[in-house]
């Protein structure tokens, strides 16, 4: 057994090192070290939390999925069922490497949070987030089974995750119930706070804490291990709207092929992509759930007001929220725009493009356009609930500067992701521009050398500062060319 595992983890070190994901999360662990080395000392301990739980305790939820579509799609699957592996061995070996990477970057991160540590807190802190890990990846490995491609698991798995960690914010109120504690989300983040310094939790809520992490994560490592039995070897079976994407312009009706204008060639794609989005519920989810977190800041705003006020003392914290919220739909719409170009380009028909008349650059603009006019009209849906007091210029504004963010996010994913496990990994740092708004809260000047990141700009334009620093039509000017320049080096840079 231990040759067997030793084999496997070796070789899946090998390929998350080959496909970028070691590279990708130091980069984002060293954003959290410069953050942290900068401000932790004035950031509350709960963020801290939220910061740990929500990133390395859970990272490998994602990353597993993209490996498992990768073997997949490249029918290691199928070989692995011909061979004594058995499906615990396969489990933790992918519970094994991620978890380390899990438990590396919480280990580099930890001395830059500026909290009180003992070695009993510290130890508490590594098990909690190994424990977690394993916990996650045990739910994640049937998710993955049933996503045949990486953007739908990349959407759906988030569905799938939300209300499974939603009873995490249970351990934020006060007092913690230890009955809040059986629920597995509401004890990791009860021991984070806890291993952090942020409550002092009674011996017997440590206790029913713990237990309920261990029973957690046995639980989900034998209900992953039952699924592999059953799915280990299945036959990967293309998705039909890969099949619809291969297909690509030629399969075009009769006259319609016969046409050959810009407008009937504009049609064709059109019409391959709206049915390849229709076999693909997840992509058509991905552009509704966009305006979700609009909608229901505008519904529960001042409740959030009220319970961030009571929780942690911050007063007016959708305030500062509102900016990142406008972001959101460029986040996901760009995921989108950049993992249907990724597989396009691993699965063949952009090769096909390229030799037609339209070509692989007119063939991306096409679709940067489309996702772009789609960010666009659900942005300014979302800045009218977010922002109701903006000036609906200053929001049509925004909303294109969002629209192009969505662009940018699709071209960062096409310019240094070599295949869709590498986009995954490089999606964990387009996930952190949604924050860089918050740096216009500085008053200082120097707040404005966070414009080479062109979601900085929508912090600047909400005015998080209370004050705008250069006059509006300067500070537009400034941002569109901020976004053209990026732009434009991200689409020289695509592959």
């Amino acid at each position: 057994m231990a040759r067997r595992l030793t084999a496997l983890l070796r070789h899946d070190v090998r390929l998350q090192h080959r496909y970028g994901i070691y590279a990708a999360y130091a980069v984002v662990v060293a954003f959290y070290i410069g953050v942290f080395q900068a401000i932790g000392a004035r950031l509350p301990e709960w963020l801290k939390v939220v910061v740990l739980y929500t990133d390395p305790s859970v990272l490998g939820f994602f990353f597993l999925g993209a490996l498992m579509l990768l073997e997949r799609s490249e029918n290691t699957r199928v070989a692995l069922a011909m061979t004594p592996i058995a499906p615990k061995h396969y489990f933790w070996s992918k519970a094994l490497s991620l978890t380390t990477v899990s438990l590396v970057a919480v280990g580099v991160i930890a001395p830059f949070l500026h909290s009180r540590f003992s070695a009993a807190n510290v130890t508490l802190l590594l098990f909690t987030v190994c424990a977690t890990s394993v916990h996650y990846i045990g739910l994640g490995i049937p998710a993955a089974l049933r996503f045949s491609t990486t953007t739908s698991y990349l959407i759906g798995a988030a569905a799938w995750l939300t209300p499974i960690a939603m009873p995490g914010a249970l351990a934020f109120m006060q007092p913690i119930a230890t009955a809040g504690l059986l629920l597995p989300a509401a004890a990791h983040v009860a021991l984070l706070r806890h291993a952090l310094g942020d409550v002092v939790l009674p011996t017997a809520q440590v206790v029913v804490a713990l237990a309920t992490t261990l029973l957690a994560a046995a639980l989900s490592t034998w209900y992953a291990c039952s699924q592999l039995a059953r799915g280990l070897g299945d036959q990967d079976r293309s998705s039909p709207h890969t099949v619809a994407r291969a297909a690509g312009p030629g399969a075009a009706s009769g006259r319609a092929a016969r046409t050959n204008s810009p407008l009937a060639r504009f049609l064709r794609i059109a019409s391959c992509d709206l049915r390849s989005i229709g076999r693909d519920p997840t992509l058509t989810a991905a552009t509704g759930l966009s305006l979700v977190p609009a909608v229901a800041f505008a519904v529960w705003r001042n409740d959030w007001d009220a319970l961030a006020l009571s929780a942690f003392g911050v007063e007016n914290i959708t305030h500062y929220a509102a900016p990142v919220l406008a972001v959101m739909p460029a986040v996901m719409l760009g995921w989108v725009l950049g993992f249907l170009y990724l597989e396009d380009r691993d699965d063949g028909p952009l090769q096909a493009l390229e030799v037609s008349p339209l070509g692989k650059e007119g063939f991306f603009a096409y679709r940067a356009t489309l996702i772009g006019a789609t960010c666009w009209f659900i942005a300014v849906a979302s800045v009218r609930l977010i922002l109701p007091n903006l000036s609906w210029t200053l929001g049509i504004v925004i909303a294109l500067f969002v629209a192009l963010e969505a662009i940018l996010a699709g071209l960062l994913l096409a310019a240094l992701a070599r295949n869709k496990v590498e986009g995954l990994a490089i999606t964990k740092l387009t996930n952190l521009t949604a924050l860089v708004p918050l740096v216009a809260i500085s008053p200082s000047p120097l707040r404005l050398l966070a414009g080479v990141i062109p979601t900085y700009w929508i912090g600047e334009l909400c005015e998080l500062s209370g004050t705008r620093l250069l006059p509006l039509a300067p500070t537009i000017v400034i941002a569109l060319v901020s976004h053209g320049v990026v732009g434009w080096l991200l689409y020289r840079w695509r592959r």
